[in-house]
């Protein structure tokens, strides 16, 4: 193993990221903001993240909020936004906060070579998998050492 090298990532495809559209961004935090207003629910925009296949949009709801409330118009906030489904969960770690799920209308697309570029994958071991990205956009590795066998 020692004198083995690994084949250039050259041989594979790159990924496509979307770009990120700030109008678009604003248009939706508004959209939202407009919706849970009408609806009576009481909360502010915290921050936004982009994975490869959704935007996550926090919330921070005001004391006393019940999650249900919100989780219960899930469908209406898709139908509000134009999309086939969103999804609410709380964030962890952060109380009274939640996170709108919300589909890229263009997902970005990943690849194994954007994977095995990144500098976690190339300072890994020869047994590390590339399994792809988190909701965060990150890498997901899986070290074959490390599972029971």
């Amino acid at each position: 193993m020692d004198n083995y090298t690994l084949p250039s990532t050259d041989l594979l495809a790159k990924g496509k990221r979307q770009t990120s559209n700030s109008e678009e961004q604003k248009a939706t935090i508004s959209s939202i903001n407009t919706f849970l207003a009408a609806i009576g629910i009481d909360a502010s925009f915290v921050k936004y993240r982009s994975g490869p296949m959704f935007y996550e949009y926090d919330y921070l709801l005001s004391a006393g909020t019940r999650l249900s409330s919100v989780t219960s118009c899930a469908d209406d906030i898709a139908m509000h936004l134009g999309k086939e489904a969103v999804s609410i969960s709380p964030v962890p770690n952060e109380p009274m906060t939640i996170g709108i799920s919300v589909p890229k209308s263009t997902p970005d697309l990943v690849t194994l070579r954007d994977i095995m570029d990144s500098k976690e994958f190339k300072d890994s071991s020869y047994m590390t998998c590339a399994l792809g990205k988190d909701c965060d956009g990150n890498n997901v590795l899986l070290n074959l050492d490390k599972i029971p066998h």
